[in-house]
């Protein structure tokens, strides 16, 4: 089974640290919870976040909203430049006939 990518929308911030901003971060797919929440995980989470868990006890998984997600790679955020989609480089090339 391959592993599912996301990509988290702009306005989100972690549920459990409000300071902490998600925007376009990259999150792997874990399991769904509930109809809307799903568990994910940080594909390499930064040395701050894994600090703050620490401190509080917290695993590195996190559970979001479905509709906090890009759930296909077409819709990323490409912009800043961590992701090179073909499929979003193919949408926005203009036809010549």
């Amino acid at each position: 089974m391959s592993s599912k990518i996301v990509q988290v929308k702009s306005h989100v911030v972690d549920p459990d640290f409000p300071t902490l901003k998600l925007a376009n971060k990259c999150l792997e797919y874990v399991k769904s919870l509930d109809y809307d929440q799903v568990l994910l995980k940080f594909i390499t989470p930064s040395k701050e976040y894994i600090a703050m868990c620490d401190e509080f006890g917290l695993d590195y998984n996190i559970a979001l909203s479905r509709s906090e997600l890009h759930w296909h790679e077409k819709d990323w955020n490409t912009d800043i430049g961590e992701l090179s989609c073909y499929s979003s480089v193919k949408r926005k090339r203009k036809t010549s006939v």
